[in-house]
């Protein structure tokens, strides 16, 4: 085990003490947000094998520029989970496209990241949390490496109470290469998604 793998299973596990995890499974209101991704796909079935899909909630925030092959994966991981995944957009309120937010904005990229996600991803997040406040838990797919850890600690420390999140794949100690095995394991074609998400 490598020296930044120790230091992010310690912050794993200390993230995931606080929230209590490891004492208690909340019941009802946990919602899982799935990006299309191999890594929020598994993070998904984790949270849904641990607290039980009438628990759960799966959610794609759809940008409605998302590689086709997306919404096979969206069906298939469906037909995993035994759910549907519920799909929000912000697109046709504020913007009208995602070439729409960068017009508005005259950027890309900013200091905090691209402004297609700030607006059409962390934006609609947000906006869903305050019209739903009855959820208990958030489910996020931050993959086990440092990176990543360093994005939830960020997360809890910033918005703890208010995001309530869950990180099923710092708690289990899965990579990316982890992930993309489970998915193949469960007889579905990941890497179209994979290649799309590097």
């Amino acid at each position: 085990m490598t020296e930044d793998m120790a230091e992010a299973l310690i912050g794993a596990a200390e993230i995931n003490a606080k929230q209590g995890l490891l004492n208690e499974k909340p019941k009802g209101g946990v919602i899982c947000w799935w990006s299309g991704g191999i890594t929020s796909a598994v993070a998904c079935k984790l949270a849904i094998d641990l607290f039980g899909k009438d628990s759960c909630k799966v959610i794609m925030i759809d940008t409605q520029n998302e590689h086709e092959d997306t919404y096979r994966f969206k069906d298939d991981c469906e037909k995993w989970y035994d759910l549907t995944i519920e799909v929000i957009t912000g697109v046709g309120g504020r913007y009208s496209s995602i070439q729409d937010v960068w017009e508005k904005h005259k950027s890309l990229n900013t200091a905090t990241g691209a402004i297609c996600s700030t607006q059409l991803k962390r934006g609609v997040r947000e906006a869903w949390e305050k019209e739903n406040p009855g959820f208990k838990h958030q489910v996020f797919g931050f993959e086990f490496e440092k990176k990543e850890f360093n994005r939830a600690l960020g997360m809890t420390l910033n918005h703890g109470e208010r995001v309530k999140a869950i990180y099923p794949l710092l708690l289990m100690g899965y990579d990316k290469k982890k992930c993309l095995e489970i998915v193949a394991d469960a007889g579905i074609n990941g890497a179209l998604i994979v290649l799309n998400s590097t």
